[in-house]
């Protein structure tokens, strides 16, 4: 359902009024609040595929505000929002997996100024250098 709504204008649309400063988090909060008074228990919610298109719009939203929105709709336990709960925890997995796939710590070390070790300094003589040379090309296209 995630890849589905993630594919839609509307979903688009929010992401691209959310770039601008058009939508601000304010106002998905109060959005969100008028959706919600409409909740009636043992009915399904007329807006749960509103808040699951949200919810996937915002899903990749660094901020406070997405997370608290993600993570609290993805623990209740309601059958009347039951899809889009399920589309939070698919949005929340989404964040972490992206998360995990964009942190790198690499460590540089640097390079020595003489390199200790070449094939012309190497303590073999030269045939053996010879023999492992032939040995290789051998292995690698076959014998002359």
């Amino acid at each position: 359902m995630r890849r589905l709504l993630r594919r839609t204008s509307e979903v688009a649309a929010v992401r691209q009024a959310l770039r601008e400063g058009a939508i601000t988090e304010d106002t998905i909060r109060g959005f969100v609040s008028i959706l919600v008074q409409d909740l009636r228990i043992g009915q399904q919610l007329p807006h749960e595929l509103a808040l699951a298109a949200l919810a996937v719009a915002l899903e990749t939203r660094p901020t406070d505000f997405v997370e608290e929105y993600l993570y609290d709709l993805s623990r209740l336990r309601l059958a009347e929002l039951s899809m889009c709960i399920r589309v939070a925890r698919e949005c929340l997995k989404y964040r972490t997996a992206v998360a995990q796939n964009k942190t790198r710590n690499f460590s540089l070390v640097e390079a020595p100024e003489k390199i200790p070790f070449s094939l012309e300094s190497s303590p073999w003589d030269m045939d053996a250098r010879n023999a492992v040379t032939a040995t290789t090309q051998n292995l690698v296209f076959g014998p002359k």
